[in-house]
């Protein structure tokens, strides 16, 4: 829905300390975070914080965090971090499923994810004003 994929850092002022997620979506639809394990059962304490942390340093409501499977299990739950909103993402890295298709079923849910963000973020701000 019309918006770039960057990565790129954001200081934290006025320390020196900078915050770089994998995913940055824009204009300011979300942020994401890739980890590179497999088979989650639930998002890891340490990596909701991280993205969560992303996602307020960049002023954002919505964040992902994607990891990989290698079996057929399904969409872990949203998670909700005060105003935040963390969607997890599977890449199927199964042996059977070609790469080109693993691709297409990711940025297919990405885009479902990002038409999601952008109508609820168009819908708050309707009632905002």
């Amino acid at each position: 829905p019309g918006c770039e994929v960057t990565n790129r850092r954001r200081a934290l002022t006025p320390s020196a300390m900078m915050v770089h997620p994998d995913l940055v979506f824009d204009p300011a639809f979300g942020i994401g975070d890739i980890k590179y394990k497999t088979n989650w059962e639930e998002l890891p304490r340490s990596d909701l914080y991280q993205v969560v942390s992303f996602a307020a340093a960049y002023h954002s409501k919505h964040a992902t965090l994607v990891s990989f499977k290698t079996d057929s299990r399904g969409p872990l739950p949203d998670v909700h971090f005060g105003e935040t909103v963390v969607r997890h993402f599977f890449w199927d890295a199964r042996p059977t499923t070609p790469p080109a298709d693993a691709a297409e079923s990711f940025v297919r849910d990405i885009r479902t994810w990002l038409q999601d963000v952008r109508a609820s973020e168009l819908g708050a701000h309707r009632f905002a004003t």
